[in-house]
């Protein structure tokens, strides 16, 4: 099932890491419940050529961690979503010639998927896949994401090269001033420590 426009410009990779205006923490149980501070560690976007993005953050967590969250289907569910729509199914091959593929729900039990194929895939350090949405027939996206250390933490960059200059001028706006759920979520899952959870 296609989602829609407004749906597709919340699911681009930079959609759901998006621009992150408050750090969310879990409480002890890991439940839902959320407290709200203020980030730390802001996300830049900019647009670098007219069809590429660059989305900017560091994380107070080594890039093996980082990685990990990007990668490892158990701890996607837990900070991963699209415009409020829940990741329900997860498939990952974090390879060079891999693939994964994403379901999202919404609370009224629509479903739209993302898929992609894995470019280029340095375990701690990089990240190269195509980005493609059930019901579209454009080129993929092509999203590079580079993690370096620093300082005890880590520098995540990610480039986010699209189809047409159109599709970029489109989501640009969206991605630049988006609400903060990806990074926030993703931060308190850090926060926790991955090998806490796997």
């Amino acid at each position: 099932m296609s989602c829609g426009r407004s749906c597709w410009r919340a699911m681009t990779v930079a959609g759901w890491l998006s621009v992150a205006a408050a750090v969310v923490s879990l409480d002890a149980a890991g439940s839902d419940r959320v407290t709200v501070q203020p980030s730390t560690s802001p996300t830049t976007v900019v647009r670098t050529s007219p069809i590429e993005i660059t989305v900017r953050r560091r994380f107070a967590a080594p890039p093996a961690d980082v990685f990990a969250a990007l990668t490892r289907p158990e701890l996607l569910r837990r900070w991963m979503s699209a415009a409020g729509r829940d990741l329900v199914e997860t498939e990952v091959d974090a390879r060079t010639g891999g693939r994964f593929r994403y379901v999202f729900r919404s609370s009224s039990g629509r479903t739209f998927g993302m898929y992609g194929d894995y470019r280029e895939v340095v375990p701690g350090k990089r990240i190269v896949h195509t980005e493609a949405y059930d019901g579209y027939d454009w080129e993929p996206l092509v999203t590079t994401t580079v993690l370096d250390e620093e300082a005890g933490g880590t520098a995540l960059i990610m480039t986010i090269r699209y189809p047409s200059e159109k599709i970029c001028d489109t989501d640009f706006p969206n991605i630049k001033d988006a609400t903060a759920d990806g990074f926030t979520r993703l931060d308190a899952l850090l926060a926790g420590g991955i090998a806490n959870m796997m």
